[in-house]
Order: C-alpha cells, then sequence, then structure tokens
C-alpha cells in the first residue's frame, strides 16, 4: 500500500488534456493487488491509472483505470466537463458494458487504494525586508488549488459515507467554498461546506476536520439536504 500511495503521489497538473504533464501511471501486480481492487484469474496481474491529477477530478480533468493479465481486461474512463457533469465509460474485454454494482465496486476500491498521502507542510518563508513603498501582495490563489484543502478532499471522496451516497468517483462540483480555514505550519483545522458529484447526483456536503502530523481526522462528516 505505501508503494502503491508513493507512486501515486506526484503533484496534480492543470491545463488542457493533451498538453498536460505528471501523468500519474501505476503499474501493480502480486496478492495484495488482486485481493484489494477483486480481480481475480491467471496470469500476472496489472493495474494502470492515467489521470490529470492524484486528487478528486475538477472540470476538465480525466482518469483512465485499465487492469490487464487477469483473464478479464478492465477499462474505466471519467472526466468532467465544464459544468461539473461527470461523463464514464466503463468496458469488460473491449466491450461496452454497464456501470452496475460490481463494476462501482471495482472502481471504488482503485480510487481508495489511489489515495496518497497529505503532503508535508511547507516552511514558513521569511518575512520580506521593509520597502519604502512596498508593492500590494499578489492575490491569493484560490483555496480550492491550496495542496492542504486538495488532502482532504481525497480523503473525504474515499470516505464510504460519500461513496455509498454519491457513488464513485466522486468529484468536486464547484470551486465554491464556505466556513472557517486555518492554515498554519503546525496542521490546519477546517470547518467547510462544499459541493461534490458523484453517479448518483449532488450534494453540498459539510465536513469538520484537523491535519495533524500529514494525517487528517475527520470529526463530522454530514449532508446538507438530498442529493440532487
Amino acid at each position: 500500500m505505501q508503494r502503491i500511495t508513493r507512486l501515486l503521489s506526484s503533484p496534480p497538473s492543470r491545463g488542457r488534456w493533451g498538453a498536460r504533464a505528471g501523468l500519474v501511471v501505476l503499474v501493480a501486480s502480486g496478492a495484495l493487488l488482486v485481493s484489494q481492487v477483486g480481480i481475480t484469474g491467471q496470469g500476472r496481474p496489472g493495474l494502470r491509472i492515467n489521470s490529470t491529477t492524484d486528487g478528486v477530478l475538477r472540470p476538465g480533468d480525466v482518469r483512465e483505470i485499465t487492469a490487464t493479465g487477469t483473464g478479464k481486461e478492465r477499462y474505466y474512463r471519467g472526466s468532467v466537463d465544464a459544468q461539473g457533469r461527470l461523463l464514464e465509460v466503463y468496458k469488460e474485454d473491449g466491450r461496452l458494458r454497464p456501470l452496475d454494482k460490481n463494476a462501482r465496486h471495482w472502481i471504488a476500491e482503485v480510487t481508495r487504494l489511489s489515495v496518497p498521502p497529505a503532503p508535508p507542510m511547507p516552511p514558513i518563508p521569511p518575512m520580506p525586508p521593509m520597502q519604502p513603498l512596498p508593492q500590494a501582495p499578489p492575490e491569493p490563489p484560490e483555496i480550492v488549488d491550496e495542496a492542504v484543502f486538495q488532502s482532504l478532499l481525497r480523503v473525504v471522496a474515499a470516505d464510504p459515507t460519500v461513496v455509498a451516497r454519491l457513488g464513485s468517483p466522486v468529484v468536486l462540483a464547484s470551486n465554491d467554498v464556505g466556513g472557517r480555514i486555518d492554515i498554519d505550519d503546525a496542521g490546519a483545522d477546517m470547518d467547510v461546506t462544499f459541493a461534490l458529484r458523484g453517479p448518483k447526483g449532488r450534494s453540498d456536503v459539510h465536513v469538520d476536520a484537523q491535519l495533524d502530523d500529514g494525517k487528517w481526522s475527520i470529526d463530522q462528516l454530514d449532508f446538507k439536504g438530498a442529493v440532487r
């Protein structure tokens, strides 16, 4: 599991699918992978994941999963359009198949295996020297682009309660995030609400969690209203 998560822990890349760098590729084999993702058969099993992000899919992102050498070849492709809609394709042995309960379970298990650990907190940069006429600082980045928020999203998207309610994969439906966010060199404390979308629909999710020593602990996770 540690080797798998390390292979998937490269930072997310933004931009068009054709020009994106840093694709995440996972090729693993052996009894551990067979037992974890529920694939059986003869031969040497292999799993490959090509993705434009190692976190939750956002508008413009694409993720492909291919399992080979197990007696049945599986292929899944999920992408999110500009309106936040999830578009999916699933094949077995090269033929289009419906995304039934077993296929969803396989996708959820592969997604759970590929969740990388939270990134280490960067050191606090030194204060710049005082200037007679200091320039205005640049606009802060969107919170959804912050590595610490992306790490929380990965944990929430893999949570069994969220998968049961929205299906898998789960994607960020909007860049709007409300609530309280405290980040310092020791960790992070977030009490936030944001919108997620899965195969079963979309819902606002409220999360109260703390990051300590690179590990998230979730005190509260609930849905705001019905899935729509």
